[in-house]
């Protein structure tokens, strides 16, 4: 379903081609070739590898033969020189949907060109289409932790007999590279009929013109078969289910619990309740969890998993992430499970309840006034509900949810035995040195003392590095974690030896994460949120303070020597370096410095991982030196956990001695 999702915007025998005789001659022989690669890739390292080559140049011959005739992205094209908006598709687990916006006098263009693709629809360039598809399975799901976690593990987990267990969404990779045009092509007949088409037209139409124009247009489609109701049914889960995802993502949570479907008269109360936990900051989550308890970054309720639209019976789900490393994903779990107990002991208050349902019902009204999301609703209530009126009922059901149905249903639902618990954990490893160090000699701390004493040189010397009193750093940072990235700006304020505050400003959240260490104190802010800073948090600020200084200045922040010692050179992308050890508070540092320019191209040590809170293996590599106030630094600072790249830093500024007002270093307002 979700390759032909991709296929339906190709295009059909008239619309995306200049000549589709000609075009799909060329059809069977890419099928052939095909069949032919993936057979040979199929046997893994007995593959013929010459003959893989050559069956991939014979393919991308053939395949741009039949190209030499296609209209690229034409139905696209042709809704928008009508002024059609919005043109897309989204594949659940249930239906898939299409839909676009555009006037209400181009209403027969659309039935042309839908009609057409009911009927006619080529799936061409289909092979490319299946490679995107398996680039987006890839994308999103297998190097996706957090995608991985939710869309994958608890599903399958949750799911023992039923179909929606099967996989992701979109399929296992080694399935959709598999799919043959042949076998896209049945599917489209078997399912793609009328019999299992619903449509929506919301707008400003005469409807004595549009039902006679809709049956001229569809009336002739072929029914094809109707989709059967699933006979299999998920078996009541008897035990509690827990699921482990290794990775170096940041530790998240995810708890799903059986559920009826959304005919059941109780459908309403989930809908309920995953607002009485999480809708905006007066939820019990929010005040609890987040504000009160300052355990968890985000926890969110729904009360249907995503693309599962509940037309069987599903779950209803919680994800949250702690705050790390303060806290950890089993604290969370059990203050979750503390918030559903409430549910279940103590009735909700009819004020707070009151407020839920004139959210609920607001936010249900405000939808109504767009047609593309009026148009959802009542395809999704007529083709999975059976009857499009139950729309006009929904408010009155709304409206008769009672606390007593919230406890009757939260004691049916949450329970353990009724629960399947996914969770990402780091992975354990100890952590090695990069190489053996050979034991110090006086020989090896007198070279070594020689090294840094250059380095300090090349900085600007050792009388401009002690005279620093505090100094402020500000640049731009790019975040790679989990397969995503956010860009900011930085700003690092230093008051030597014990002081530090660092912003950072994500312009796609539209948020400032601030850190603050203050001798013995220290706070988190963001989003108008303050945190004191526990022990642990405080001490590791403490080290990253420390840490910097060192490497930027090659001095402690208390002013007193380092000692290094020397060990053998090696050589970093053909320049030969000087390379030695410092131990700074039992912490070890390994420094490569340009046997030339004396200057530092990179650092390695052990540290805590900031999202994970696990330890992890640094390395920082330096370059772009440039002059600022009066000292030579790096522009351009790359840093890796375990290998993989977690950030990349340009320096914009730096001022010496600015003379900081201390109230930057004090709890925020």
């Amino acid at each position: 379903a979700h390759l032909y999702e991709h296929m339906a915007f190709k295009g059909t025998k008239q619309i995306g081609t200049t000549n589709y005789e000609a075009e799909v001659e060329h059809f069977a022989r890419i099928d052939q070739l095909a069949a032919e690669l993936t057979a040979e890739r199929d046997k893994g390292e007995a593959a013929d590898k010459q003959k893989i080559a050559r069956l991939e140049a014979e393919l991308r011959s053939e395949q741009e033969a039949a190209e030499q005739y296609i209209i690229p992205n034409e139905i696209g094209k042709l809704y928008e020189r009508h002024g059609g908006r919005g043109l897309n598709a989204q594949t659940m687990r249930d239906q898939t949907h299409y839909f676009i916006s555009l006037p209400a006098n181009k209403i027969e263009l659309w039935m042309a060109i839908e009609s057409d693709r009911m009927q006619n629809t080529v799936l061409r360039q289909f092979y490319k289409e299946r490679d995107v598809v398996m680039e987006e399975v890839r994308r999103t799901i297998d190097t996706n932790p957090l995608a991985k976690l939710v869309l994958q593990e608890l599903i399958t987990a949750a799911f023992r007999a039923h179909p929606y267990g099967l996989h992701s969404g979109i399929g296992w990779s080694s399935d959709v590279s598999h799919l043959t045009r042949k076998q896209t092509e049945e599917f489209f007949h078997r399912y793609y009929g009328a019999a299992n088409a619903t449509v929506a037209i919301v707008g400003d139409f005469d409807t004595q013109k549009i039902i006679p124009m809709i049956d001229r247009y569809f009336g002739s489609l072929p029914a094809g078969r109707k989709t059967p109701r699933r006979i299999t049914v998920e078996p009541p889960q008897e035990g509690e289910r827990r699921v482990a995802l290794e990775s170096s993502a940041q530790p998240l949570v995810a708890i799903a619990f059986h559920r009826p479907d959304v005919l059941h008269p109780d459908d309403i109360v989930y809908d309920v309740i995953a607002k009485l936990l999480s809708e905006g900051r007066t939820s019990r989550f929010y005040k609890h969890l987040i504000e009160g308890k300052k355990i968890a970054t985000f926890a969110q309720a729904f009360p249907k998993p995503i693309l599962i639209t509940g037309k069987y019976p599903s779950l209803f789900e919680i994800i949250a992430a702690p705050v790390v490393p303060q806290h950890t994903v089993q604290e969370l779990e059990e203050a979750i499970y503390e918030e559903l107990d409430r549910l279940k002991t103590e009735p909700v208050e009819s004020r707070e309840l009151q407020k839920i349902l004139h959210q609920v019902d607001a936010q249900f009204v405000r939808s109504l006034r767009s047609n593309a999301t009026m148009a959802r609703l009542l395809v999704f209530t007529e083709a999975l509900e059976g009857d499009w009126k139950r729309l006009l009922t929904y408010r009155r059901r709304l409206a008769a949810v009672t606390p007593d149905d919230i406890m009757r249903v939260a004691r049916q639902t949450f329970r353990r035995a009724n629960r399947t618990v996914a969770f990402i954990t780091a992975k354990e490893k100890e952590v090695e040195e990069v190489a053996p160090i050979p034991e110090a000699t006086p020989e090896s701390l007198t070279r070594g003392r020689a090294i840094l004493d250059a380095a300090i040189e090349a900085i600007g010397g050792r009388d401009k590095i002690t005279g620093l009193h505090d100094y402020l750093l500000k640049g731009r940072a790019k975040l790679s974690f989990s397969g995503q990235e956010l860009e900011g700006e930085t700003t690092q304020y230093v008051q030597l030896p014990d002081k530090m505050r660092s912003e950072v400003f994500l312009p796609a959240m539209g948020q400032t994460i601030i850190q603050i260490l203050n001798g013995e104190k220290g706070w988190f802010a963001q989003g108008g949120r303050v945190q004191e800073a526990p022990p642990r948090a405080i001490q590791q600020l403490k080290e990253a303070l420390w840490r910097n200084h060192i490497l930027t200045f090659l001095t402690k922040p208390d002013g007193s020597p380092l000692s290094a010692q020397a060990l053998p050179d090696e050589t970093i992308e053909g320049t030969p370096t000087d390379v030695v050890l410092l131990t700074v508070n039992e912490s070890k540092m390994r420094l490569y410095f340009d046997k030339q320019t004396h200057r530092l191209l990179r650092a390695q040590y052990q540290t805590t991982h900031p999202f994970t809170g696990q330890k992890v293996q640094a390395e920082e590599t330096y370059s772009e030196y440039q002059l600022y106030d009066g000292f030579w630094l790096a522009r351009h600072i790359v840093t890796s956990y375990d290998g993989e790249k977690f950030s990349e830093q340009s320096m914009t500024e730096f001022q010496a001695n600015p003379g900081l007002d201390p109230s930057l270093f004090q709890k925020p307002e």
